[in-house]
């Protein structure tokens, strides 16, 4: 059966071969933490003796963000490799394709640009998610791309402040906060409520022992 103790012992195991990996509960995030959130964990099933493994990709500024990001998708040990908690060497399979298939992909994205150009042709519609209207909104206001936030806030401003897209109150930040500051290219207004929003989501989640606070993008540009 795949207790807490189980998933626990096997994350502990990894952790304490990677210097960048911080166990939280059944999640596994990966440091440097600064604007993306990357994640390994491990669920439970309807079959007791079968773990459900996932990696997931977020971003800090994303108010509806929790550890396991925007992104969430299962992998499994490989073919005609061990998968369930009874089968010798199950550990050592599920130590393997994380190390040499899911960290190397993780630690790959630590940049707003690596994180929407992950991965591109996936299946499981990563675009459409990333291309959604909440995180057009924020990723192109947290890369600086102002005009294409701008168009896609007022798009939705068109629309009932509650959708199948977005709640109520995903729509009063985008729509009535964050849009009069892209309006009137506020770039230190803009800035302030991103750092606000993504300050709430760290300690919402609870990984702020490990939060790096660091500039966004067009800040760093507009200090040059």
């Amino acid at each position: 059966m795949t207790s807490k103790k189980q998933i626990a012992e096997l994350l502990d195991t990894l952790v304490a071969r990677h210097h960048d990996l911080v166990r939280y509960g059944p999640f596994v995030v990966l440091r440097p933490l600064r604007h993306i959130i990357r994640s390994v964990s491990i669920d439970r099933t309807r079959v007791s003796d079968l773990p459900d493994l996932f990696f997931s990709i977020g971003y800090t500024c994303d108010p509806g963000a929790t550890v396991q990001g925007f992104w969430l998708e299962g992998f499994s040990t490989g073919q005609d490799q061990p998968r369930y908690w009874s089968q010798p060497n199950f550990k050592d399979a599920f130590l393997q394709v994380v190390e040499e298939r899911i960290l190397p992909m993780l630690r790959s994205i630590e940049s707003f640009d690596a994180l929407l150009s992950f991965d591109q042709n996936r299946e499981f519609g990563y675009r459409e998610t990333v291309n959604s209207p909440l995180h057009k909104v924020q990723l192109a206001s947290a890369m600086g791309r102002f005009d294409d936030a701008l168009e896609t806030a007022r798009w939705m401003a068109l629309h009932p402040r509650k959708s199948r897209y977005w709640s109520e109150g995903s729509y009063a930040l985008i729509v009535d906060h964050l849009a009069p500051l892209l309006e009137a290219r506020d770039e230190t207004g803009i800035a302030a409520m991103l750092h606000d929003w993504e300050m709430k989501t760290i300690q919402k989640i609870g990984v702020l022992p490990i939060f790096e606070q660091v500039p966004f993008p067009f800040e760093l540009s507009r200090s040059r």
